[in-house]
């Protein structure tokens, strides 16, 4: 199973996308960065990116101005091209911590027609 984390990010998230790659990276058979090319900002958002994923990190120029829908339905795309089975979407401020349970193999149990799952602690 190939799984591919998919973020959107600006120039302005080196001081997050460190760790919210690092916390999938057990996990992930490869990163797409959506990469919003005319945001303000300049930094090292895709260096640390690069750094972290090595040669599993795939980046994609996009206009800020295609909107977050359009976006994210081109990474999933994206994701498909790439030879994933699942797309995760992950906010560069967001985090992954599965406290010991294997995503692997809860993903394997879904029945077939599960195309997507969301799960946020909410309490």
């Amino acid at each position: 199973m190939r799984i591919c984390a998919v973020t959107v990010t600006s120039r302005t998230r080196e001081h997050l996308i460190g760790d919210a790659l690092r916390s999938v990276e057990p996990y992930v058979s490869n990163f797409l960065i959506i990469h919003l090319y005319d945001a303000e900002g300049s930094d090292s958002t895709l260096k640390i990116a690069r750094q972290i994923g090595a040669k599993r990190v795939n980046i994609v120029n996009a206009s800020i101005h295609d909107g977050m829908p359009a976006l994210r339905n081109n990474g999933l795309f994206t994701a498909h091209k790439l030879g994933a089975d699942w797309a995760l979407m992950l906010d560069t401020d967001e985090r992954i911590i599965p406290k010991g349970v294997d995503m692997r193999a809860a993903l394997e149990l879904l029945p077939d027609d599960v195309d997507a799952v969301d799960i946020q602690r909410v309490g």
